[in-house]
Parts: structure tokens; C-alpha cells; sequence
């Protein structure tokens, strides 16, 4: 199989998704992160004021640099080929060896 040339548009709709899923995680975790803090008497960084324009930034961002690796990527394909991948089937697990028989025990002269 080989991947020669990848879409820019969806994959810029997978990084746009991806970071928002991820500006969602942050912001549902991050409120509790900064009650405990102030119950700890400490001054939680960064303010809450400026972090819609932060998440913006990094959703813009992270869209971008997507966008951009992608066009990279369709570049340096159409120079080297491509990105080959091989698909086998699994080989069986090795086994372990079988442990040998106890030796008989020695016949007693008595």
C-alpha cells in the first residue's frame, strides 16, 4: 500500500477538531485546577480573562501548522515516492520449549 499524496482539506478539518477537543479537555479541566488553588491561598496562572483569546490562537494555530505539514508532505512525496507500507500476517507466537522428564530415580541396593 502506498500513500503518495494526503488531502490538505481533511486533514485540516482532523487538526481543527483534534485541537478543539482538546481546548474543551482544558477548559473543563482547568476550573477545578484553579478552586483548589486559591483554597491553597496561591494566585492561579494564567488568568481566566485571557484564555478564550489563547484558545483561539491555538486552535488558529494548530489548524495551520496542520495545513502546512500536509503540503510539506504531498512535496516531499511527489519528490520521493511516497510512504510504502507493507501489510503480513503475524507469524504464531514462539513457544516456550517443553521442560524435560524428571530422571527416574536410581534403583537402591538395599
Amino acid at each position: 500500500m502506498r500513500l503518495d499524496t494526503a488531502e490538505p482539506w481533511t486533514l485540516m478539518v482532523a487538526g481543527f477538531l483534534l485541537s478543539l477537543g482538546l481546548i474543551v479537555c482544558a477548559a473543563v479541566t482547568m476550573p477545578p485546577v484553579w478552586i483548589l488553588l486559591r483554597l491553597l491561598g496561591q494566585d492561579p496562572w494564567p488568568p481566566a480573562e485571557g484564555l478564550a483569546v489563547l484558545a483561539i490562537v491555538a486552535i488558529v494555530f494548530v489548524t495551520a501548522f496542520t495545513a502546512l505539514c500536509t503540503f510539506l508532505y504531498n512535496v516531499v512525496a511527489r519528490c520521493a515516492g511516497g510512504l510504502a507500507v507493507t501489510l503480513t500476517e503475524d507469524a504464531p507466537a514462539a513457544t516456550a520449549p517443553e521442560p524435560a522428564p524428571p530422571e527416574p530415580e536410581a534403583p537402591s541396593g538395599t
